[in-house]
């Protein structure tokens, strides 16, 4: 039986298409699972996100001064 070699820049070839394929699917997997944890958080922590926006909003400062509306009826 004979076994044929591969030549150098076949093998070679195969190598990077193979690196890159693994490369390709890694960052595919990081990005899903990274999405993932996102929603997970965003889920998870919807009150204290919802509070911390109201909080941060913070008091009005023109307590006494009338509200003007963006509608204006005639």
């Amino acid at each position: 039986m004979t076994w044929m070699r591969e030549s150098v820049p076949s093998s070679r070839r195969r190598a990077v298409r193979d690196i890159l394929l693994y490369g390709v699917c890694g960052g595919v997997l990081i990005a899903v699972l990274k999405l993932t944890e996102y929603r997970f958080l965003v889920v998870e922590h919807s009150v204290e996100i919802y509070v911390a926006l109201v909080a941060a909003e913070g008091p009005s400062s023109n307590l006494d001064a009338p509200t003007t509306s963006l509608l204006t009826f005639r």
